[in-house]
């Protein structure tokens, strides 16, 4: 077009303003640890910070005007996990156990920024307390010589900690 034009100035503006907010945290700094089962904290490879959110309840008022308001808490939301099995079946030992004998579950998911030792802010770490647990089918392959076996597993949280969430 003949009316564009480059604006670098304008970039390294933009460019400063993404700077100043700090080292952004990368999504492959979690550490996610089972509290009944601390061992496999290495085994779990995926996972989902837990949303944060309350019931939205709606009213329409005269002439239709919507109003918004919040309801109640939701404190029992549902994230997914994917594991790495070894070949002791430490995972699959512990989904059987806490599945088939309805045990509860605490689950810690918790940022570790290289950058700081591994040590996370109190806003970056979500408690998640008298979880259930489901697994889906985990895959197998004679035809896939490159891929881990990788349970994958729902977790239904009772409970979400949000004493130490700060705004």
């Amino acid at each position: 077009m003949a009316d564009s034009t480059g604006k670098p100035s304008f970039l390294k503006k933009a460019m400063l303003k993404n700077r100043s907010i700090g080292q952004t945290l990368k999504g492959y700094e979690f550490k996610l640890t089972i509290a009944e089962f601390p061992d496999l904290s290495a085994h779990f490879r995926t996972s989902q910070w837990p949303a944060t959110k309350r019931e939205i309840v709606d009213d329409n008022g005269f002439m239709g005007v919507s109003m918004p308001s919040y309801g109640a808490l939701d404190n029992s939301p549902e994230i997914t996990i994917t594991a790495v099995e070894n070949i002791e079946g430490k995972v699959m030992e512990m989904l059987r156990d806490v599945i088939v004998n309805g045990k509860e579950v605490t689950i810690t998911m918790e940022a570790m920024p290289e950058s700081a030792d591994g040590i996370p802010p109190s806003a970056l770490i979500r408690e998640m307390e008298y979880c259930l647990l489901t697994s889906d089918a985990i895959d197998a392959s004679t035809e896939d010589t490159t891929t881990t076996v990788k349970p994958s597993i729902t977790v239904r949280c009772g409970w979400l900690n949000e004493d130490d969430v700060k705004a």
